[in-house]
């Protein structure tokens, strides 16, 4: 009987302990965006980073990466649509570049200008650098 009881309590105190820790969220967090896998998260894009500054441009089986070091063509591997955004992998003699983008809205850190998505640029599997991304074919966003 005792035994019993020390397992229920036991099985209580792992419960509060569980809920004690869970994360608080506050209320005037607006909730994340809904993503669902096959959204119409465009193949050819271009983002942009600052600090350093680059520019990669997807266009079907090439992106064009423009930044203080001049200009690269490279040769697309993957453009792949994840469950959480798209991928795609290029490569050309210098190297490989990684570009990522997911459903999230993104203001530009130094013109201030929104874009409708975030991303990701990476050089040979270096640290990613945060910019903004928008559809290939439209126009840059004006700062505000």
């Amino acid at each position: 009987m005792i035994m019993r009881q020390s397992i229920v309590v036991t099985i209580l105190l792992l419960g509060l302990t569980a809920c004690a820790a869970a994360p608080h969220r506050i209320a005037s967090d607006p909730p994340a965006p809904l993503y669902t896998a096959g959204a119409d998260l465009p193949a050819n894009f271009v983002l942009s980073t600052n600090e350093p500054f680059w520019q990669g441009s997807v266009e079907g089986g090439r992106v064009l990466l423009r930044g203080l070091d001049g200009e690269r063509s490279l040769s697309v591997d993957e453009n792949q649509l994840l469950p959480d955004g798209r991928l795609v992998n290029a490569h050309d003699a210098s190297g490989r570049v990684m570009l990522r983008i997911t459903p999230r809205p993104c203001q530009d850190s130094m013109s201030g200008a929104d874009f409708p998505y975030t991303g990701k640029l990476a050089f040979d599997d270096g640290q990613a650098i945060a910019g903004c991304a928008r559809p290939a074919g439209t126009a840059p966003a004006d700062a505000p």
